[in-house]
């Protein structure tokens, strides 16, 4: 926004970029006022905003130019945004749109920020409840754009029953499903 003070009752001021009038055009009532300019009226980098007042004799430019450096936000994406693991498993999530020298603020389900850095993954915990996570992309500048959803939904892993027959062999009964395998383990070693 650009405050205007000690304006002129009934003259009309407007915000304007190399010409074109960017913001909405308020007839003063001699008290301060408020030019809102929409950000998709900005460039990235330098604009000089020039705000006129116009009269009934004609229209004048005010004797100072503003200058706004803008940044865009930066649009967070995922390249999943949603997993299905076995309960107990990590999982790691992907993330893109921070700018050259920005970063990445991980959230837990309660938004809690759990890390902030410049890489584009984060590795969970163990995840034994359904779980949601969050990513925002953050410029350099401080600014933290949209806050992108991650599900994690943990699949129960069933416990394995074995049985002893006849003291010289073991059978697995319980049944497998699925894309389960199983590795079989003497003394911790596969």
């Amino acid at each position: 926004p650009v405050h205007v003070m000690q304006t002129e009752a009934g003259t009309v001021y407007v915000a304007s970029i190399g010409g074109v009038n960017v913001s909405e055009s308020i007839q003063s009532t001699g008290q301060d006022i408020v030019l809102t300019i929409p950000a998709e009226y900005l460039q990235e980098g330098t604009n000089v905003i020039t705000v006129s007042a116009d009269r009934p004799c004609g229209s004048d430019p005010l004797s100072k130019e503003l200058t706004i450096n803008y940044t865009s936000m930066p649009v967070t994406s995922v390249a999943e945004n949603n997993f299905s693991i076995c309960a107990g498993s990590a999982v790691t999530i992907n993330a893109a749109g921070a700018p050259s020298g920005g970063s990445y603020r991980w959230y837990d389900n309660d938004g809690n920020l759990l890390v902030e850095g410049s890489e584009a993954f984060y590795t969970t915990p163990p995840v034994r409840n359904v779980s949601n996570f969050q990513v925002a992309a953050v410029h350099s500048n401080g600014c933290q754009g949209n806050i992108a959803d991650v599900l994690v939904v943990p699949e129960p892993v069933p416990d394995p029953v074995i049985t002893l027959v006849d003291s010289s062999y073991l059978v697995l009964t319980t049944p497998i499903e699925g894309e389960m395998e199983i590795q079989w383990h003497k003394d911790m070693i596969p």
